[in-house]
């Protein structure tokens, strides 16, 4: 773990009177052989019991996780239970079973289906945000969430069709607003968060994302052009058209992803006691994506927990976070109110929503 000035929870949580608060990074114990025993083991109890395990296993996931993943010497927290997750899923099973079995019988109320889930979609959303934030903490502390169902549907449904007849120009307001929002939706203990990131710094952000995809696109479009002039025939306008694109769409989607990660924590705060860091590198997460890719593919799979962890590791370790001298009274403070929140939540899971 990579750590700026101090050393020590005690001494990273409360730094002398007048200092920077100093940033450490985010620490992880995870190893690929030790994960890979829960994965294989997970696969095998999933398969064995045509599925209905799976709940237990990301439970035993999220947890393995969490409990590696150290801020100032103190671990995350998942504290969901297979059954919990269980029942969201057999809820969400009926559901689709019921769509089926209707929209088979009478076809045209596929129509009305699909607007009811357009409109059903952010409540949803909510839902599983809600969820997901509720069973992670951090000192005792849980997280929560508190996003709106008008937001939700202005950003998850309404934005992506904006987006898309913007021809891109408004992707990255559309990227500012969006972080912001699910930044400021959640709350650690009582006490938001807060990010003040500009539009300018996304737009910057887009374009510096933008430039190596183009640049790929355009290598991949000429070599597929070369191959097309010697007259095998194997590929035609259409190849040579969707290849260029895919490559530019998933180059830019990890680099931009990446960029914007690092504006919405640097930008970051939670309350007057922490602020936030973010170093990831576009370039790096975008070979760490495709060399991933690559290992699981030769491997058939079985490289998949180590890519897994490789991946966790570096974004865990490009994440700082730095505390103010006021963070012990801070910490005691969210504690005693933890009781607030509960302890058994009955919520729904399974949309994965997060930067």
């Amino acid at each position: 773990m990579s750590e700026h000035t101090q050393s020590g929870p005690d001494a990273a949580a409360n730094p002398p009177a007048g200092a920077t608060p100093a940033f450490r990074a985010i620490d992880f114990h995870g190893t690929g052989k030790e994960y890979f025993g829960i994965w294989i083991s997970n696969l095998f109890l999933s398969i064995v019991t045509f599925g209905i395990y799976s709940a237990w296993a990301k439970v035993r996931r999220i947890k393995y996780f969490y409990n590696n993943t150290k801020l100032f010497d103190f671990p995350f927290n998942y504290h969901a239970t297979g059954k919990q997750i269980f029942t969201g899923r057999l809820i969400a099973f009926a559901v689709m079973v019921v769509y089926s079995f209707v929209t088979a019988i009478f076809p045209l109320t596929i129509i009305p289906f699909s607007i009811a889930f357009m409109f059903g979609l952010p409540w949803l959303i909510n839902r599983s945000l809600r969820f997901s934030a509720r069973m992670t903490s951090w000192r005792n502390v849980r997280l929560d969430w508190h996003g709106t169902y008008g937001k939700s549907f202005l950003f998850f449904i309404v934005c992506p069709f904006v987006a898309v007849l913007s021809l891109g120009t408004l992707v990255p307001m559309i990227a500012r607003y969006y972080y912001r929002y699910f930044a400021e939706g959640h709350s650690y203990g009582t006490t938001r968060f807060r990010a003040d990131a500009k539009v300018s710094q996304y737009y910057k952000g887009f374009l510096t994302a933008a430039l190596l995809p183009v640049l790929a696109a355009a290598g991949v479009a000429l070599l597929l052009a070369a191959i097309s002039a010697k007259g095998n025939g194997a590929l035609t306008p259409a190849h040579i058209l969707f290849f260029p694109i895919f490559a530019f769409l998933f180059f830019f989607q990890v680099m931009y992803h990446a960029i914007c990660r690092n504006i919405l924590l640097r930008s970051m705060t939670l309350g007057e006691v922490a602020t936030f860091d973010s170093q990831v590198s576009p370039l790096k997460f975008l070979w760490i994506g495709i060399s991933n890719a690559a290992a699981v593919l030769v491997s058939l799979g079985l490289l998949m927990p180590w890519a897994m962890i490789r991946r966790y590791r570096y974004l865990a370790e490009s994440t700082g976070v730095g505390l103010s001298e006021a963070s012990h009274e801070f910490l005691d403070a969210q504690t005693q109110t933890v009781g607030a929140f509960g302890q058994e939540f009955i919520d729904l899971d399974g949309i994965d929503i997060g930067i």
